[in-house]
């Protein structure tokens, strides 16, 4: 990855691998907040329940 992994890029790069599960709670706020501050995505991350990448 060009220039390293950084705060606003790293879902993208976990979401290559393949354990990355796309039904995780990263990867319904990562479609839901694409345009979005990503600092809101870390508190919905907080308040919802299931799996997720940490």
């Amino acid at each position: 990855q060009f220039g390293g992994l950084r705060p606003d890029n790293v879902l993208e790069y976990f979401s290559q691998s393949p354990f990355w599960d796309s039904s995780s709670n990263n990867a319904v706020l990562k479609m839901q907040t694409r345009f979005n501050d990503l600092q809101q995505a870390s508190y919905d991350l907080k308040n919802m329940v299931g799996v997720e990448f940490a």
